[in-house]
């Protein structure tokens, strides 16, 4: 719904457009002759007058896409809260629940201006940090659903600490608990339940070192919901093990896994223009940064700063860890051959991205030579339960 504060300055337009920004000139006419209309009317009728009014404007731009670099701009000027600052909102910037919701209609919005082909979407469970992580022990006795990034791990069968083939600790990643809110189905999971990772940091997983699945690089397991204990109070949180440095114990940080749209990296193969890339770069920032907006009521004291199409010139926000959807890595021709090798696919079979884990707000560690993990699995795997095949992947490029 459009907001409509009644200024005295929204009776003329808000400044004098110039000949080629014929439409934002419209636009601002429109909105004064309305504001100026709507004095006498209910809230009810002057926000249907204003849809309709906002409806025929998206309408008229999209048959003059060109126009939107002078609406973004128009935008940038406007004080925030006024009903002009509402319209060219609503026409200048696409609004992210879209993607999902109505991905072609987001597609085909002026500012995106993409194919399914060129920018196609795959929902994901984000699992962004909130502010504090409020006693574990009392959570368990609450039932409340569990998900954390670093810390200790709960047991959940695990009678020990999980190591390497060589007895190196691994480390825990984190425990997220998608439950039947989460896209659980949409990913490929079978059922609702936990995810737990575990890696050493450091194996790269590249053809080199074929056997370090076999070696206990890393641990991917998932407990269905079906298979967790009645009582979370009785599960043991496990002990950090004597040979973890106490500087590496890493505090455990709460996440609250939700439903996102992700896209492909802009810099992923394909024929396009640098100005098609650019659009699709911002596509992806302002997605990161709904992420963020939606975690705002859990997390108030995380920052996720202003809106990409309002402050183009800020540097891009860093990618939050996330189960399924597309990676933060663009595309690469060697990542490519290399997944082949480790996990070569069945004619009905198919790459699920399980998991992106960014470490940066966790740790100042450089965890993963300064990269991000990637955890892959076959779909049929994911299907069947097996994510003892799952293979992990780091990427410095992310």
């Amino acid at each position: 719904m459009t907001q409509h504060h009644h200024t005295s300055d929204e009776t003329t337009a808000s400044s004098t457009a110039t000949a080629s920004q014929p439409f934002v000139q419209q636009v601002r006419a429109e909105v004064a002759d309305l504001v100026d209309r709507t004095h006498e009317w209910g809230d009810a009728h002057t926000d249907s007058a204003l849809d309709v009014l906002t409806t025929r404007l998206a309408a008229q731009l999209a048959e003059h896409p060109d126009q939107i670099d002078h609406l973004l701009r128009a935008l940038r000027e406007e004080p925030e809260g006024s009903t002009l600052h509402g319209v060219l909102r609503a026409l200048a910037v696409p609004w992210p629940p879209l993607a999902l919701a109505a991905p072609d209609r987001f597609r085909s919005h002026p500012a995106v201006r993409a194919t399914e082909s060129s920018m196609p979407i795959a929902p994901a469970a984000a699992l962004p940090m909130l502010d504090a992580l409020t006693g574990l022990d009392e959570r368990l006795m609450a039932h409340e659903d569990l998900s954390w990034l670093g810390g200790r791990p709960l047991a959940l069968g695990l009678t020990e600490w999980p190591r390497t083939a060589a007895g190196a600790p691994l480390t825990h990643l984190f425990t997220a608990h998608l439950t039947t809110l989460s896209p659980w189905r949409e990913i490929g999971f079978p059922t609702p339940g936990v995810l737990q990772v575990f890696h050493d940091l450091v194996s790269t997983g590249d053809p080199a070192q074929a056997q370090a699945r076999e070696n206990g690089a890393w641990l991917v397991r998932f407990v269905r919901d079906a298979d967790l204990p009645s009582n979370l109070a009785v599960t043991p949180v496990l002990e950090w093990p004597r040979d973890v440095d106490v500087a590496d114990r890493v505090a455990p940080v709460p996440t609250s896994p939700h439903l996102v749209a992700t896209v492909p990296h802009p810099l992923s193969p394909g024929d396009v223009t640098q100005e098609e890339r650019d659009r699709h770069g911002r596509v992806v920032d302002l997605l990161e940064w709904w992420t963020r907006v939606t975690n705002a009521i859990n997390a108030p004291e995380r920052e996720h700063g202003e809106d990409p199409f309002l402050d183009p010139d800020r540097a891009p926000l860093p990618s939050t860890t996330r189960i399924g959807g597309f990676p933060a890595a663009p595309a690469d021709a060697q990542h490519d051959a290399m997944l082949a090798q480790a996990l070569p696919l069945g004619p009905e079979d198919s790459y699920v991205l399980l998991a992106d884990v960014n470490p940066a707000e966790l740790t100042d560690q450089r965890w993963f030579h300064g990269g991000h993990l990637q955890v892959w699995i076959r779909s049929m795997d994911l299907a069947l339960g097996r994510l003892e095949k799952a293979w992990c992947v780091i990427r410095t490029d992310a």
